[in-house]
């Protein structure tokens, strides 16, 4: 019983982080959602979202946090969260602060 009550939790724990976090259908998607959850930072952010094989997200996490016109990655950082989530799928995306998407 307590074995099976275990598994139940685990996966209503489950369910309830992917309610939560949602699917990714399409870049478009992605875009809008970010958008609105970056609009008016006054720093760099580099967020990554972490995907399962049927494109649930996992985890999202800000990576780095630069200045107004910059932030630097490394790719270890970013690959190091995604073996620990275990993510099949990453993507990444970083605003920019100015509003001038010019490099």
């Amino acid at each position: 019983i307590e074995l099976r009550a275990a598994i139940e939790l685990g996966c209503r724990i489950y369910q309830s982080s992917q309610i939560k976090f949602g699917k990714v259908t399409s870049s478009q998607q992605v875009a809008q959602r970010l958008l609105q959850e970056m609009k008016g930072l006054q720093q760099e952010h580099l967020i990554c979202i972490y995907l399962n094989t049927k494109n649930d997200i996992i985890q999202q996490k800000t990576i780095f946090k630069g200045s107004l016109n910059q932030s630097i990655a490394h790719p270890r950082e970013i690959f190091r969260e995604a073996v620990k989530y275990s993510s099949a799928r990453i993507l990444l995306a970083h605003n920019h602060p100015s509003g001038n998407p010019t490099p």
